[in-house]
């Protein structure tokens, strides 16, 4: 069960910062603001913290504590997935 709670929340990590990339690139460049910016920059340091997050859990295999890693996993991709949609809204609200 945790494995599966674990996996979903990070599709959904993956598939809210994919849609943010592509709402961002339909920004023409002469619109892009300093916040823009900013906030894409942010978003691609949380992508690689994704990224670390979901390696660990996949090379865990056999670890003892794997469902400490699930658990753990879940709860930090959760709270990339709140601050990826806070991003989306921003962007959708200046739009």
């Amino acid at each position: 069960m945790a494995s599966q709670l674990f996996w979903l929340i990070a599709t959904l990590e993956v598939g809210l910062s994919i849609g943010f990339a592509l709402l961002v690139n339909k920004i023409p460049n002469l619109r892009l603001t300093d916040d823009d910016f900013r906030l894409a920059r942010s978003q691609r340091k949380d992508n690689w913290l994704a990224c670390a997050v979901i390696w660990t859990v996949v090379f865990s295999e056999g670890c003892p504590i794997r469902q400490a890693l699930w658990f753990v996993g879940a709860m930090l991709l959760a709270w990339l997935i709140q601050r990826t949609a806070h991003r989306v809204r921003r962007v959708l609200r200046r739009a």
